[in-house]
């Protein structure tokens, strides 16, 4: 049976919680670019899932997998930044 990460109940929590986090900023432009790199993640994840998936068909490591982890670690560090930077920029 091959990894899903993104049925995972951790990354959907984490993934709502970063939805919800999102739908409350009211700056349309910082919106707008944090359900981009929303999106891109969920993206990243999915290719991760399917790299994952040959691997336990084939028992073939991509190379593509690095470049997909490196790039949710990029995407998630990115988006809590932006959302931290949100939060206090409100206090």
């Amino acid at each position: 049976m091959a990894i899903n990460l993104e049925s995972s109940p951790k990354f959907r929590e984490d993934f709502q919680n970063l939805k919800e986090k999102i739908s409350k900023i009211e700056k349309e432009d910082l919106k707008n670019e944090l359900e981009g790199y929303l999106r891109n993640l969920v993206s990243e994840v999915r290719n991760l899932d399917v790299m994952h998936g040959e691997l336990s068909m084939h028992r073939e490591l991509s190379n593509g997998v690095h470049d997909s982890r490196g790039k949710i670690v990029e995407l998630r560090k990115k988006i809590e930044k932006k959302l931290n930077a949100w939060e206090r920029a409100k206090s």
